[in-house]
């Protein structure tokens, strides 16, 4: 019992991380149609943000709103300079333009941080909760608490905010969203503000889960942020969310029952590969009426 639960709280804490990395990234496909694969570079820079806020305080608490502030301005940056230029050409154009920026700013990263791996270590790791043989880590608590905290925020941003009105009204029909007054390229920079706000915290609980950040890390969770987002039905916030934390737990325990015998990674090819065939739509996905 004690390492099913084990397993349950490891596997939510990954799919917490997925799910705070993917929501941004979705959000600009719902609005946009945009696959923003740059998004995982702003995540990146989160991560090594919260790391030099990390460092020249000493405080954990410093990390964050260095790493949502740094973020918020980086993803309004490539909006602004970059997607708008290219958001009404052909979804292939804005592709290229993004996996362009992606490979940039990991080449930048390398050059400022170097190839290897970084310390993270902030001397909370090893408290926690323990009750008899279970046990739940300081980071597993941080990050699950975390992203249950800013999933409501999510929540509340896109349904009980007119700002949230106006992106879901811009993502279903921009031309008469424009038509009744709603700036849709002011919404759609912020949109990206706040989803690479969302990408910076997950950066820093990364680096804080693991120990340790890394220029590259933003390699791996390029893909895993496309097939969590087919997963969840391409633009739905809500399916994003649960193909997140369902991707998590079935990595979990798939790895737990029997070992490593694929890559952890190749376990999410093998779950999208699945769920396409048996619901192309995704989990959340709406069906098309033929």
């Amino acid at each position: 019992m004690g390492t099913f639960l084990e397993n349950l709280v490891t596997g939510a804490a990954l799919g917490s991380i997925y799910a705070l990395i993917s929501i941004g990234m979705t959000m600009v496909y719902g609005l946009l149609k945009i696959l923003h694969v740059a998004h995982a570079g702003v995540y990146v820079f989160g991560a090594l943000l919260g790391l030099l806020a990390f460092r020249l305080t000493g405080s954990i608490l410093f990390a964050f709103p260095a790493a949502v502030l740094g973020c918020a301005l980086m993803g309004y940056l490539l909006y602004r300079f970059m997607y708008r230029r290219v958001q009404d050409e052909k979804p292939l154009i804005p592709l290229i333009v993004g996996i362009g920026m992606f490979t940039a700013m990991g080449d930048a990263y390398r050059l400022a941080a170097g190839p290897y791996s970084i310390s993270f270590e902030h001397g909370l790791a090893q408290t926690g909760i323990v009750l008899g043989t279970f046990h739940i880590s300081f980071n597993q608590v941080l990050v699950i608490g975390s992203a249950a905290a800013l999933l409501v925020l999510v929540w509340l941003m896109v349904n009980k905010t007119k700002t949230g009105l106006a992106w879901r009204a811009s993502a279903q029909d921009r031309e008469v969203a424009m038509g009744i007054g709603v700036n849709s390229n002011y919404m759609f920079g912020l949109n990206f503000m706040f989803g690479s706000a969302l990408a910076g915290i997950a950066g820093v609980l990364v680096g804080l889960y693991y120990g340790a950040v890394n220029a590259n890390m933003g390699e791996v969770w390029a893909y895993k942020v496309f097939v969590v987002m087919v997963l969840g039905g391409l633009g739905n916030v809500t399916g994003t969310v649960i193909a997140a934390y369902l991707l998590g737990l079935a990595e979990t325990f798939i790895i737990s029952s029997w070992g490593y015998f694929l890559p952890r990674d190749a376990i999410a090819f093998i779950c999208m590969i699945l769920v396409l065939i048996l619901m192309p739509n995704g989990v959340m996905g709406k069906r098309k009426q033929v």
